[in-house]
């Protein structure tokens, strides 16, 4: 790929890829999940066209800035600033944790070997992981056996359980269930609402989560059920940026539109109680292949056509 040619967004999309795929435009291309390889590769291959590398799409960019919330969309864009936002720890600025610094010549760059990046944010805050631990739910029901139930919220229950999580009487009335291949845990299942985790969940599907017991053991890109103080009960898929921003990111898996579902920056203290998403019931049944998957393959069987009219 040809680096000395490479316009200033481009080169810094091609920074980044280096940066958190070592160089891999594929590896990289599967974190973002709504681009394609073929897409990302062509921005560092020249258009046989007009002759020029072509410039990176909104949804490109917009792609990179919801996955990595770190990177700060102004130096993306322009140049200008840093390349990563300045972390925020409990609330205030966290100036000890620089940002990766990136010299250019000739249009090549160099990460500096002493420059402390985001990913060992954690060495810097062990303060923090007291105030992450949630303990254990207040409320935990049996069957007869002495076996854990599972406590079904329904979309009709979410606002009664904001206030009722902890009343026994209250967690007494939800309706209870026992599922014999969820064991060593506790569990609680919560009706899905609405369309922003089309196509991974639908609407009205049952997700199965575990409790979490500290905040540090949510892992990124999965599925969660947050519960929280002002946005209510939220399933999405998340990022844990605590330790680096002072907070988790839930993101919706919408292709189609995505714009109606933008992100939430949920802080610690909103956090009620987190479960994990183990597994979920639907009423409805796949297909083989999604449409997502269906575009992908069409993209690529059509740049093998135009390169062999191009032999």
């Amino acid at each position: 790929m040809p680096l000395e040619q490479l316009p200033s967004l481009n080169l810094r999309i091609k920074q980044l890829i280096d940066y958190y795929s070592d160089g891999n435009v594929n590896n990289f291309a599967d974190k973002l999940v709504s681009i394609s390889q073929q897409r990302l590769n062509r921005l560092f291959n020249i258009d046989s066209r007009t002759g020029k590398y072509p410039t990176p799409t909104t949804d490109i960019l917009v792609a990179i800035t919801e996955m990595f919330v770190e990177i700060n969309a102004v130096w993306l864009l322009t140049g200008n600033g840093e390349m990563f936002n300045t972390p925020v720890l409990n609330g205030r600025i966290n100036s000890n944790t620089p940002n990766p610094v990136y010299t250019e010549s000739d249009q090549n760059y160099t990460k500096s070997a002493s420059t402390l990046t985001p990913k060992q944010g954690k060495k810097l805050t062990p303060a923090l992981t007291p105030t992450l631990n949630m303990g254990v739910p207040q409320v935990v029901t049996v069957d007869n056996l002495g076996r854990d139930n599972v406590p079904l919220v329904p979309v009709r229950a979410r606002a009664g359980y904001l206030s009722g999580y902890g009343d026994p009487e209250y967690i007494k009335e939800l309706p209870s269930y026992n599922l014999p291949t969820l064991r060593n845990g506790t569990y609680r299942a919560f009706e899905v609402e609405g369309h922003s985790m089309t196509p991974t969940l639908k609407n009205h599907d049952i997700v199965v989560g575990e409790w979490v017991e500290n905040l540090d053991y949510i892992k990124d890109d999965r599925v969660y059920i947050v519960v929280t103080k002002t946005s209510g009960i939220v399933v999405k898929r998340v990022l844990n940026r605590i330790f680096e921003y002072g907070f988790i990111v839930a993101k919706s898996d919408a292709v189609n539109n995505r714009q109606d579902y933008p992100n939430l920056k949920i802080m610690p203290e909103d956090i009620i109680e987190i479960w994990y998403a183990r597994l979920y019931i639907s009423a409805e049944f796949k297909a083989p292949s999604d449409m997502w998957q269906r575009l992908n393959d069409l993209e690529a069987g059509l740049e093998m056509v135009k390169k062999k009219l191009g032999e």
